[in-house]
């Protein structure tokens, strides 16, 4: 008998089907993927099993009796447990406090024990072979480390089923193969993993089942071992896709240098930092997660004032004071966080993806709401963003579509150099293809571009040279023709 059969599952928002008679069954001890791109359903679906959403028809089994879980408090208890795409931590408290917020221990005149709760959750995160440290601020850590808490609150409510949503998106392959090396060990113990996430080989390598939704049906289950990449993503999205492969061998050597960095250094963050970037090129940078990345975007763009060493763009040599003065030497970024930092979620892709170039489509100081719909009209175009309703809130887009309104926004301020921070994590296999393939137009256009990924298959198809930072030593440079998957992880780690 199946731990889990979810049966005819049915649900409309506003007329519009998510899900139609959506069917699934998880056996005990299984890896299932869940797999689709962004809006086939995959997130509605799961979260009717964790009681967040209520189904318009269809019925739910677990462990052979009926469920209807009205809240998360209601899965949890019948034993499923979500790790929600978007983290909920409270910023403000400790790991610790986070992790057993709902069952806090005291004494027995009632007062909080931080003794214990600081020793209950380092023991936790010990059995998890988790290394952040059970008094840390969550408001202090990586978002890679936020998910990594998000993940250990969930295993530790002693599940029989846990969903992971994208559980991998902002980690690096360290703590990627960390966090599969627990499946393997929570499927030993008969626990049952949902496993959903637009990276296709690490589902191809850790599921046992996988199936595959589209427009809100469910399209084929497979055996892993019986399917193939080609084959699943041409049942997401319903056509081949290739994506953008051009693994340049240089960049144009008679384009002059638009930025070059001379042994950036911040003391006990980033190590002697060194490289130039001419016009058409897309520089990627390596690293283990923490050791610096942050740190060097920080200092580019007027963030980080204790460096030493010097920033030269475009021939001059600069001391970057701000972000407006980072925007104003035609430096533009767009971050890794795309809901916590890059996005005003309440309001539409028109008005996010102007708002760093108020002053173009303003006149005397007002704004000026039709150029504002001009430029929304030309990015929706030349970004194929879904414009089905122009006023809609972005937090109801795909991530897909997120990361282009934010792509969008950054490239309106016409900069000379573009830094991008994880721009593929968490989106599916169709808008990564057309990020890819815009990268790299606009590369060809003479743009700068510096692509921080953990994806080190991105980094290899898309750069002319890897930067590889690590806090042990200065930075290497690594030129197309060394760039693997090998040499990349051997100088970060060594």
């Amino acid at each position: 008998m199946a731990l889990l059969s979810m049966t005819g599952v049915t649900k409309t928002f506003n007329g519009v089907h998510a899900l139609r008679d959506v069917s699934i069954d998880v056996e005990r001890g299984e890896v299932h993927a869940l797999v689709g791109e962004n809006g086939a359903g995959k997130s509605t679906l799961m979260k009717i099993l964790a009681g967040v959403n209520q189904p318009d028809a269809g019925s739910i089994l677990f462990n052979g009796q009926p469920i209807h879980p009205q809240d998360y408090r209601d899965s949890v208890q019948a034993g499923i447990s979500m790790i929600f795409q978007d983290t909920s931590l409270f910023e403000n408290l400790t790991v610790a406090e986070n992790l057993l917020f709902d069952r806090l221990p005291r004494h027995w005149w009632g007062t909080l024990s931080f003794r214990r709760l600081f020793a209950e959750a380092a023991a936790a995160l010990q059995k998890l072979e988790f290394s952040i440290p059970a008094d840390a601020k969550v408001s202090n850590l990586a978002v890679g480390e936020r998910q990594t808490i998000e993940i250990a609150k969930a295993l530790m409510t002693g599940a029989q089923l846990v969903i992971m949503d994208e559980p991998t998106a902002c980690l690096n392959g360290r703590e990627s193969e960390r966090l599969f090396s627990l499946i393997e060990r929570l499927k030993q113990t008969g626990v049952s993993v949902i496993y959903i996430s637009h990276r296709l080989d690490e589902v191809l390598h850790i599921s046992d089942r996988l199936s595959v939704l589209r427009d809100g049906t469910m399209i084929a289950t497979h055996r892993t071992r019986e399917t193939n990449q080609k084959q699943v993503i041409h049942q997401m999205v319903g056509r081949g896709v290739e994506l953008f492969v051009s693994h340049r061998e240089s960049g144009d050597s008679a384009q002059p240098a638009v930025l070059e960095l001379d042994k950036l250094t911040i003391p006990g963050k980033l190590c002697e930092v060194s490289f130039s970037i001419r016009a058409g090129e897309i520089l990627g940078v390596a690293g283990l997660r923490g050791v610096g990345q942050e740190h060097l975007v920080r200092a580019l763009l007027g963030l980080e004032p204790t460096y030493t060493g010097n920033i030269r763009i475009a021939g001059l040599p600069r001391r970057i004071k701000s972000p407006a003065h980072a925007v104003a030497l035609g430096i533009a970024y767009v971050t890794d966080d795309r809901k916590g930092k890059g996005l005003l979620l309440d309001r539409n892709s028109s008005y996010n993806g102007t708002l760093g170039s108020i002053e173009a489509i303003s006149r005397k100081g007002f704004l000026q709401k039709k150029l504002e719909q001009q430029v929304a009209r030309r990015q929706a175009t030349e970004f194929a963003m879904a414009t089905d309703r122009p006023a809609m809130a972005v937090k109801y887009l795909s991530g897909g579509n997120q990361q282009k309104v934010m792509l969008a926004r950054a490239l309106e301020q016409k900069p000379s150099i573009l830094i991008l921070n994880e721009p593929t994590a968490g989106i599916d296999v169709g808008a990564k293809e057309e990020i890819y393939n815009l990268l790299g137009r606009y590369a060809s256009m003479g743009m700068a571009i510096i692509l921080i990924s953990s994806d080190i298959a991105e980094l290899t198809t898309l750069s002319h040279r890897v930067l590889v930072i690590n806090q042990k030593r200065p930075a290497v440079l690594i030129p197309p023709q060394s760039a693997s998957d090998a040499s990349i992880i051997e100088a970060a780690v060594t």
